[in-house]
């Protein structure tokens, strides 16, 4: 009898477990890389196959960190490649401390939308980035002035505690 009961369950947690279908290529809708999927309301415009975001945060794959914020596989000394200041908010889906403070990163990239760059890195996709700069505990969020060195923070802060770092070390270098 118990065989004849698990059948169907193991039908329904099979048809659950299907795998998501892969994006056509150009596909805006969802973009995937390494498990990271950026939403179409995130998405403005894409020219040359870059994201062009406004007032959102901008979800980074490894390959994007390296091109837009820190050649990390080379190594060397630390030189940031934007061309305004960023944070970079390392989390997970599944920490709740992580999901505390997203409100507040996208309330962030509106305020500071024309001096600042939001980026956020999955650390679950993104372990050899998470490996170099030492991440052990998420959240973990990156200010990276224009000049000199990052600065790390690691735990939910509250909002104003970002802000405070934002104001000192993304917008005044200090």
């Amino acid at each position: 009898m118990k065989k004849y009961l698990m059948i169907p369950v193991l039908v329904l947690l099979m048809a659950g477990c299907g795998s998501p279908t892969e994006p056509k290529k150009g596909d805006i809708d969802t973009i995937k890389d390494q498990g990271n999927k950026i939403d179409t309301e995130q998405v403005n415009t894409v020219e040359n196959n870059q994201i062009k975001t406004v007032g959102k945060t901008i979800h980074l794959t490894e390959d994007e960190f390296v091109q837009k914020v820190f050649d990390f596989r080379k190594g060397g000394n630390w030189k940031y490649k934007g061309d305004k200041p960023c944070m970079v908010d390392f989390y997970a889906d599944w920490c709740g401390p992580c999901r505390a403070i997203a409100p507040f990163m996208e309330e962030f990239a509106k305020t500071y939308k024309d001096k600042i760059y939001i980026y956020k890195i999955n650390t679950d996709y993104a372990q050899e980035l998470s490996m170099y700069f030492s991440i052990n505990a998420i959240p973990a969020v990156m200010f990276c002035p224009m000049k000199g060195e990052y600065k790390m923070k690691v735990g939910g802060m509250p909002k104003d505690e970002y802000i405070k770092e934002i104001e000192s070390v993304l917008l005044t270098g200090k």
